[in-house]
């Protein structure tokens, strides 16, 4: 494995981790491109590894400033949505084998603009919720799986961590507030949940390169960390529009890199 290889794996875990410690998206929507974009591999490949690169708990970092901040998240609706997630995940890896790369690109392009759209169009949450039936009417159990199962099939399919759409759907659908969805995401994508679909992705015949998944877990750890301490600083506006100009420039990006293939 050459220095610049190594190099390029820090890198791309930091930037990750930064973009989903300060915006509480998983690591693999940002990671998906920027491998893409440093190390030479190919799209199924790429969605490989960001899947089993997300598998250890490198979000615990973040996870631990927005605890500390007053942004504690209940166990129960992360075991609802864990419970789709899981479910959801392997149904995606298998689509994504009846896949060309070109055509997981441009759905990964559309799956970006899609979630950019609701989250510009939702309108920010008014002061939070007092009343505790109020809280388990949006909190069901239903619309947890729903988010759960939704995010992992994107997540099979992509080679993302799902964590973008948790995000959005949390604010569209639970209406939380940003940081709030944040921290839901960054508590669901500390557990081992990509496992299921990477598993899919190995068994098709692809050899991961460990090296470049231990420097990338090292650099999303040290990355994830950064980016939480800088979110818990920003108001919630500002983190909104910081979500849907990311989701916006991945959208490009990808769309570039699948003209050119």
């Amino acid at each position: 494995m050459s220095s610049a290889h190594i190099f390029n794996s820090l890198l791309a875990g930091l930037i990750a981790g930064l973009a989903s410690g300060f915006l509480g998206v998983s690591p693999g929507g940002v990671l998906v491109p920027v491998i893409a974009l440093l190390l030479p591999f190919p799209q199924h490949v790429v969605q490989g590894i960001s899947l089993i690169v997300q598998a250890p708990p490198t979000s615990v970092s973040g996870l631990s400033v927005y605890s500390q901040r007053g942004r504690p998240i209940a166990l129960v609706p992360i075991l609802f949505v864990a419970a789709g997630f899981v479910t959801g995940g392997p149904v995606g890896a298998i689509a994504a084998k009846m896949c060309s790369g070109r055509e997981l690109r441009w759905m990964f392009v559309a799956y970006l603009l899609i979630l950019a759209s609701l989250a510009a169009l939702k309108k920010s949450t008014a002061a939070s919720v007092t009343s505790e039936a109020a809280q388990v009417q949006r909190s069901s159990s239903l619309v947890l799986l729903g988010i759960g199962f939704i995010a992992g099939i994107f997540s099979g399919l992509l080679g993302i961590g799902g964590g973008v759409a948790i995000t959005a759907l949390s604010i569209l659908l639970l209406h939380k507030r940003q940081h709030e969805a944040q921290a839901l995401s960054l508590a669901i994508t500390a557990l081992p949940l990509t496992l299921p679909a990477a598993w899919v992705y190995v068994r098709q015949g692809w050899q991961p390169s460990w090296l470049v998944i231990g420097y990338l877990i090292a650099g999303l750890t040290l990355g994830t960390w950064i980016g939480a301490l800088f979110a818990n600083r920003q108001t919630e506006r500002t983190l909104k529009i910081a979500f849907v100009l990311l989701l916006i420039a991945m959208a490009a990006y990808m769309a570039v890199i699948a003209n050119r293939h």
